[in-house]
């Protein structure tokens, strides 16, 4: 599993190709799901390109948006002055999607991103950075997994007899938690460094190597670090937050 703790994406010169009429594609780095990218494809590439002026190392890429109703999804970089290909991403999911990939780039001066098919484009968030990844083999056991489930939730009128009537669809955020149970304090510096970085800007969760099995967290809540019950060497730290991974996007 592994936790994004910068996002380099807002340091970028962004540019798409072709161009939205309406929108500013910068809003995909501004952390705000409210100011979505849109726009409409006929068959072809959408492209979105990130220039850095300084080489950057990116060990994750997150996308959100319902780019999901796409053939597919490619990245390419410009790494060291040559052109690498990422990856590539087949979609088919009509649900909206959080995506995060984990790529372990290190002197990249460019990436884009190449939406392949046709029909309405929405994206929400593109960042990228390095991330925290969680020591000793994982979190505990009954970590709760935010992208197995939607976003959304019911409220159904009833008549006198019981039998629904209505019914009013609504977004709602997952509560849930992680915890670190055995974590050598002589390497805290990193997971303090994720805390810094996650009290101020929405994070992105990988728990494995499929990308859609990740999430977005906010409103973080770090817990207290206790002292490990065997030894002193050890600590057991955790944060509550809320999530985001399949939903509706307004």
């Amino acid at each position: 599993m592994i936790l994004s703790k910068t996002n380099v994406a807002p340091l970028a010169t962004v540019t798409d190709n072709p161009q939205s009429a309406t929108q500013d594609v910068n809003v995909v780095t501004d952390g705000d799901y409210s100011s979505v990218y849109t726009t409409a494809l006929s068959i072809g590439i959408h492209q979105v390109t990130f220039n850095f002026t300084t080489p950057q190392n990116i060990g994750y890429i997150a996308v959100a948006g319902n780019i999901s109703q796409k053939t597919s999804l490619s990245v390419n970089a410009t790494v060291d002055g040559s052109n690498v290909g990422v990856l590539t991403k087949n979609l088919g999911y009509n649900d909206s999607q959080v995506m995060v990939f984990k790529v372990d780039l290190t002197g990249v001066t460019s990436i884009w991103f190449q939406s392949i098919g046709s029909g309405q484009l929405a994206i929400t968030e593109i960042a990228m950075g390095e991330y925290y990844t969680v020591p000793n083999g994982g979190e505990q056991s009954g970590y709760k997994r935010p992208w197995t489930i939607p976003n959304r939730e019911t409220r159904t009128a009833k008549s006198l007899n019981a039998s629904p009537i209505a019914a009013l669809y609504q977004g709602r955020s997952i509560k849930s938690r992680l915890t670190i149970p055995n974590k050598l304090m002589a390497n805290y510096t990193d997971y303090y460094d994720f805390l810094d970085f996650a009290t101020t800007s929405t994070f992105y969760i990988l728990e494995d190597d499929d990308p859609l099995h990740s999430c977005a967290g906010f409103n973080i809540k770090p817990l207290e670090t206790k002292a490990h019950g065997s030894t002193r060497l050890l600590g057991v730290s955790g944060f509550n937050f809320d999530a985001y991974s399949k939903g509706m996007i307004l």
